[in-house]
């Protein structure tokens, strides 16, 4: 008794070989060739209404602060309250800089190395992907 997956297989083989082909279209080879010998074209860039939209927010923000800034500057009060803040907050920081600067520098120079050791792996992974795709399947 035959399985009915072999009938079908052998149905299948049968059909493909009794199929009249049709002739090559002139061209075809050397139009494949030439985009093997090119290789893929990198797509141009590109934007969608997600980047457009996320753009048209944050300037609307930069705007809105800006205006902000612009009506502290004006008013006498609140410029010279800004100001008294500002000097404040300077102040701040220098003292926390200056009692932390072992700390923070050892943070920076973790960190640096931290993001250079991501880039070098983000080089390294690109080669490998691009090694592969040059690969012959």
């Amino acid at each position: 008794m035959i399985k009915k997956e072999d009938f079908l297989e052998r149905l299948v083989d049968q059909a493909v070989r009794e199929y009249p082909l049709d002739p090559v279209p002139p061209g075809l080879y050397e139009q494949v060739m030439d985009r093997v010998e090119r290789g893929m074209l990198r797509p141009g860039l590109k934007f969608s209404w997600v980047d457009l939209s996320l753009s048209a927010l944050l300037a609307g923000f930069i705007g809105i602060f800006l205006e902000l800034i612009q009506g502290f500057y004006r008013s006498p009060y609140w410029s010279a309250w800004m100001r008294v803040e500002l000097l404040l907050f300077w102040q701040d920081m220098k003292m926390f800089f200056l009692q932390n600067q072992n700390v923070l520098l050892a943070g920076l120079i973790s960190m640096i190395t931290f993001v250079s050791l991501l880039f070098i792996l983000t080089g390294v992974y690109r080669r490998q992907i691009l090694y592969e795709r040059q690969l012959p399947v």
